[in-house]
């Protein structure tokens, strides 16, 4: 199934799903803007875009899986930041084909607060993740993961996979990958968003570090994994491992 990667088409699906009244526009004539409930309908333009409503309409409401259970987006761990984590891990060994160790998700970048049980549509994960994030794989030494993963303790923790660590007064400790205690001198491969790759949200320090940038959408990996899963006849399962543990 080919997958809609612009967040133009998306935004544009967002209007029309969310409302099917006319367009409104927005009045600047004060700092503080105001919209027009009473604007008049342009019928040329509503005609037009009526055609990619229903496509769009169409598209997002395929279903691609089942959820076992609603999942939760918490803090410092919760069930929708540990599928995410896994999913992103999981499937970008595979579509890379590459050594990849951890996984980690800033948590502003799943933007919704929960997943709901049972059928889970195309929409559901566009409203996961809307932007059109693509995903890198770093390189670096177990130095600088320590630094990348204090930054994310100290944002109250970061959903990560094949990784464990403990919270201590805002700082991480106690930092396991694949069950083994990091070690500082070695080399080690993690897969994130690519705009924390680039330095977003504070990971400035990350912007040296040797990576792959992938034309993978984060999104689609989503919907790759989900899809790799209802075809293994399996569902979307989630649960608190104690992978963060906030001391």
């Amino acid at each position: 199934m080919k997958i809609i990667q612009s967040s133009f088409l998306f935004f544009t699906f967002c209007f029309f799903i969310s409302s099917c009244k006319p367009y409104q526009v927005v009045d600047s004539s004060s700092t503080k803007f105001s919209l027009k409930a009473d604007y008049p309908i342009d019928s040329t333009m509503w005609k037009f875009l009526i055609p990619f409503r229903d496509s769009l309409n169409k598209t997002m409401q395929v279903v691609i899986g089942n959820s076992d259970t609603i999942l939760v987006k918490a803090q410092p761990e919760g069930t929708l930041g540990n599928f995410v984590a896994d999913a992103l891990l999981l499937q970008s060994r595979k579509e890379l084909n590459t050594q990849i160790d951890f996984s980690i998700v800033n948590s502003g970048g799943i933007r919704i607060s929960s997943l709901p049980a049972g059928k889970i549509t195309m929409g559901n994960i566009f409203e996961l993740m809307p932007f059109d994030n693509g995903i890198a794989v770093i390189e670096c030494s177990g130095k600088v993961v320590k630094q990348f993963i204090n930054k994310a303790a100290a944002k109250g923790g970061w959903p990560v996979s094949g990784m464990q660590y403990m919270i201590y007064k805002g700082s991480a400790e106690q930092i396991y990958i694949n069950e083994k205690k990091l070690d500082t001198t070695a080399t080690y491969h993690f897969v994130c968003s690519d705009y924390i790759a680039n330095g977003g949200d504070d990971c400035f320090f990350l912007l040296t570090q040797k990576k792959i940038v992938s034309d993978l959408l984060f999104r689609n990996v989503l919907i790759h994994y989900i899809q790799s899963l209802t075809a293994d006849g399996k569902t979307i399962s989630s649960k608190i491992e104690h992978r963060i543990i906030n001391e």
